[in-house]
């Protein structure tokens, strides 16, 4: 509720008084209802990537995938978007660059924060593994050192 009270300070700040925008609060059943249907001018949704790579993100946004809350649709970002699928390394990774580059500028969405997390660990406890993707802790190797 916080940031959607922050957003829409923001955009009446932003606009000069000239819009209103209404915060409505309710349940998340009632929302992805909403949302799938169609029935929003605007929503604040969020995404974590279950895998490190940004197609994780990307492929969401493409034309027709269920996750496209929004339908934004943009021909150049899907073949971007697929032609990623079918390339490797500095070549891919430079179509995705492109791809984001349109999804930004034509604003299909809007991201708004990027997921953290602290933690603390006491300097003896060595060789755990953080995943910014998936699991997010892996104690395999974890040890108490001397």
């Amino acid at each position: 509720m916080k940031l959607a009270e922050f957003v829409q300070s923001q955009l009446e700040t932003a606009f000069g008084g000239k819009i209103t925008v209404k915060v409505q609060s309710i349940p998340s059943k009632t929302k992805l209802n909403w949302v799938l249907a169609g029935n929003f001018e605007c929503t604040l949704s969020g995404w974590i990537a279950d895998y490190a790579d940004p197609i994780s993100f990307l492929d969401c946004e493409t034309t027709g995938n269920s996750y496209n809350y929004g339908n934004w649709s943009n021909k150049e970002y899907d073949k971007l978007i697929a032609a990623s699928k079918t390339s490797s390394g500095t070549a891919r990774m430079k179509l995705l660059a492109k791809a984001e580059n349109i999804l930004m500028v034509n604003q299909g969405v809007t991201p708004l924060t990027q997921a953290n997390k602290a933690w603390m660990i006491k300097s003896k406890v060595k060789g755990i593994i953080y995943n910014s993707a998936g699991v997010c802790y892996n104690f395999k190797y974890a040890y108490i050192a001397n």
